[in-house]
């Protein structure tokens, strides 16, 4: 919370432009930075990954950006919790705060772990468990926007400062996953 920060591009400069305005017109204040966002709904990584796994024999992912994934809903939850604290009596801990999962790993990483979870939650008749999963360099990925190679954030100052820690990344996808299956076996 306390590095310098220097985003790498529109986006990043915008997020820290908008912390900014916060800061200066709020002298108390909580801002919650995170990274690495999915959900069982919306657009985001673990959704792509197994769509890609079901229809793919093979799927490359960038193996050189290292990140914490974070599950939106236990994201939502800690922000919860965090807001009785914030309107109980004499509570002072404002600030800048990261909040992840708190477990670094890479794309490809993730998308192992992904496909590792998915394969327990599904069994054996998932289509996506054989897919092969090459890693690669983001280079072979080219973007108009700059991703940061490491942008892994530390929890450590939020839990030791509200008592309020995510479950680990299994145990979050392993509940996105499973809801997504409920999902589908309902439709």
């Amino acid at each position: 919370e306390q590095d310098p920060v220097s985003p790498l591009g529109v986006y990043g400069a915008s997020k820290f432009a908008g912390e900014d305005a916060v800061r200066e017109t709020l002298d108390k204040h909580l801002i919650i930075r995170t990274s690495w966002v999915f959900s069982q709904f919306g657009k985001n990584f673990v959704k792509t990954m197994l769509n890609l796994m079901e229809q793919r024999d093979e799927i490359r992912v960038v193996n050189d950006q290292t990140g914490c994934p974070t599950s939106a809903h236990d994201l939502a939850g800690a922000i919860l919790k965090l807001s009785r604290l914030v309107l109980a009596k004499d509570f002072d801990k404002f600030g800048t705060y990261h909040l992840s999962s708190g477990q670094s790993q890479t794309w490809f990483e993730f998308a192992n772990r992904i496909q590792k979870v998915a394969s327990h939650v599904w069994g054996d008749d998932w289509k996506g468990k054989d897919c092969r999963i090459t890693p690669v360099p983001s280079s072979e990925y080219p973007t108009v926007a700059k991703r940061p190679g490491y942008s892994v954030m530390s929890s450590q100052r939020f839990v030791g400062s509200f008592g309020i820690q995510l479950p680990t990344v299994e145990e979050s996808l392993s509940a996105v996953i499973e809801n997504l299956r409920r999902e589908k076996s309902d439709a």
